[in-house]
């Protein structure tokens, strides 16, 4: 399973569902996290931890453009590039945003 929103509530889920000595693999940051250890050591579970890279970023950029993934359902908030401060800001709130895409001229929808 792989849990790429940092969210602990994510994270736990994945957890019940993943199989045993299945492997979670959390992507990003996502803070300081409490997790069911007896769960984890129970069924075997491998949890491991990675960080964006470039050339994972170019793979994404490229699965997006060939369509192989959807990424507008975690696009919660589409904002203008002279207004890119405020576009961090709101990013960096994850209570009141997922993912925010920094639209150039002509591309608000």
């Amino acid at each position: 399973m792989f849990e790429a929103s940092g969210s602990e509530k994510a994270l736990i889920a994945g957890l019940d569902v993943v199989t045993p000595r299945g492997v979670i693999v959390t992507i990003g940051l996502g803070g300081n996290v409490s997790l069911p250890l007896n769960t984890l050591v129970g069924k075997e579970i491998d949890l491991r931890g990675t960080f964006r890279f470039h050339c994972e970023f170019a793979v994404a950029v490229s699965f997006l453009n060939q369509r192989l993934i959807e990424g507008r359902p975690v696009i919660t908030d589409i904002v203008a590039l002279d207004q890119v401060n405020d576009a961090f800001k709101l990013a960096g709130d994850k209570r009141q945003s997922m993912k925010v895409q920094i639209a150039f001229a002509g591309e608000l929808a």
